[in-house]
């Protein structure tokens, strides 16, 4: 679903459970790229990654620290967490903490003293 992101929408992504990178979608293209192990990509410019120093296996990254679950998901595709109908143990945590609105808030708080 490489399509789903728009134009400025963020990703938080994950490996291992561990938040690595924030990045933005720069434009609405899915390129082609059949020479290489993944046959399509997006152009996206990284917002945010941990300071140099801050080591993989560090628990600030774990996404239990950025989600408040322990686990999110795990399939590889992206998921639009403004959408009520999905991700239900997402926005059953909090929605008791200011919804989308308060995670925002949350993640930018993490980021900041990372």
């Amino acid at each position: 679903n490489a399509q789903k992101p728009s134009k400025g929408d963020l990703m938080i992504l994950l490996q291992r459970a561990k938040v690595t990178h924030i990045v933005e979608f720069l434009d609405d293209e899915v390129y082609d790229n059949s020479l290489d192990e993944w046959s399509i990509y997006r152009v996206v410019k990284a917002v945010w990654m941990p300071s140099k120093g801050i080591m993989w296996d560090d628990d600030r990254l774990h996404q239990k620290e950025f989600f408040g679950l322990d686990y999110i998901v795990g399939d590889g595709h992206a998921h639009s967490l403004a959408d009520n109908n999905k991700m239900p143990q997402f926005h059953e945590y909090w929605n008791q903490y200011g919804g989308l609105s308060g995670f925002q808030n949350h993640v930018l708080e993490k980021i900041t003293k990372i």
